[in-house]
């Protein structure tokens, strides 16, 4: 567990740095960037031998290091199947097309049929994209 502290520190003393100007704040992203890449990488690989190793437990809920554990099987639901599904799916992206080209062009009726059509709403989302 001391090299994940040490890691801790290291991450903490990385933001300090950063905000006291004393290194550039976008590197600090990057590297922060690229470690939470790699922690998903790492842990991804991990799971298959951490779920071994809590079920030698044989209990869906223990404790493990001081630390509440649950294993869950997680269902949802699949329509992909069912053709009304899919023909909805379909309608939907169709829809969707209608209303990006009514906000574009400015309109509110489909040229062709009439129809009254609610431009679709363009919001924006700022990120920082980092690539290799």
């Amino acid at each position: 567990m001391s090299i994940i502290k040490n890691t801790y520190v290291e991450i903490e003393q990385l933001q300090i740095e950063a905000i006291e100007g004393n290194i550039n704040e976008l590197d600090a992203y990057i590297q922060l960037s690229d470690l939470e890449k790699k922690v998903k990488e790492v842990k991804e690989g991990l799971k298959d031998y951490a779920l071994t190793q809590c079920r030698k437990y044989q209990e869906k809920s223990f404790v493990h290091s001081g630390r509440k554990i649950q294993i869950r099987n997680t269902k949802r639901w699949s329509y992909k199947h069912a053709k009304a599904w899919q023909k909805i799916t379909e309608e939907r992206k169709t829809l969707e097309m209608k209303m990006q080209a009514a906000n574009l062009a400015g309109l509110d009726t489909d040229s062709e049929t009439g129809e009254t059509i609610t431009p679709a709403q363009y919001v924006t989302v700022e990120t920082i994209a980092i690539g290799s």
